[in-house]
């Protein structure tokens, strides 16, 4: 995952989870649900 800094620099695979994070939420998300589902993400693998 990106690293922890003001503006952080999303990879390809972030993005790519980003996208998939959106798409089965189905549903706008606010930053930092989508900061926490992409933590999760990375702590997963």
């Amino acid at each position: 995952m990106a690293k922890d800094t003001q503006m952080p620099e999303l990879t390809r695979d972030d993005v790519a989870a980003l996208i998939d994070i959106l798409r089965k939420a189905g549903r706008p998300m606010t930053t930092d649900e989508l900061v926490a589902a992409l933590r999760e993400a990375a702590a997963q693998g």
